[in-house]
């Protein structure tokens, strides 16, 4: 994800296609598998302290951490 820090990193699911994204200002980035959603957003975090949630199939929020 190329590009400047976003202030918090969002993966959603994407029900059209059962897929993830990750909503950037530049637009979602889509991922087949909420595993690859998670690793690249989490990787973004790293590099700049961003906090990242994860929005799941019932609408419910959670902030998740890397370790």
């Amino acid at each position: 994800m190329p590009g400047m820090a976003a202030a918090e990193l969002h993966v959603v699911p994407h029900t059209a296609t059962g897929g993830w994204t990750i909503a950037t200002a530049a637009g979602p980035i889509w991922f087949a598998t909420l595993d690859e959603a998670q690793e690249t957003a989490l990787n973004q975090a790293r590099r700049y302290d961003t906090p990242v949630f994860l929005h799941d199939r019932y609408h419910r929020v959670r902030r998740i951490t890397y370790a």
